[in-house]
């Protein structure tokens, strides 16, 4: 909520009004969801692939769902 007090910080005219219109539920919300500390989670590797698993299936999902230009930019980030 500090970002959105604050007129230096990056956040859109939109970002800005959303999360000031949900102040009255940002204040509660800690009360309202807790989450859990205390459990165990195994260890888990962040860093992005380089390449797709399966090329193949990453095909046909592009072409089912019409993604090659999207598709596209996002390989060619991985891969840089």
């Amino acid at each position: 909520m500090a970002a959105v007090d604050d007129p230096r910080s990056k956040l859109t005219p939109s970002q800005r009004r959303r999360l000031d219109e949900s102040r009255a539920y940002v204040a509660v919300a800690p009360k309202v969801v807790r989450v859990a500390g205390d459990v165990p989670l195994p260890e888990v590797d962040v860093a992005l692939p380089r390449a797709p698993r399966d090329p193949a299936a990453l095909e046909e999902l592009a072409e089912r769902w019409n993604l090659g230009g999207s598709l596209q930019r996002l390989l060619h980030t991985l891969q840089s």
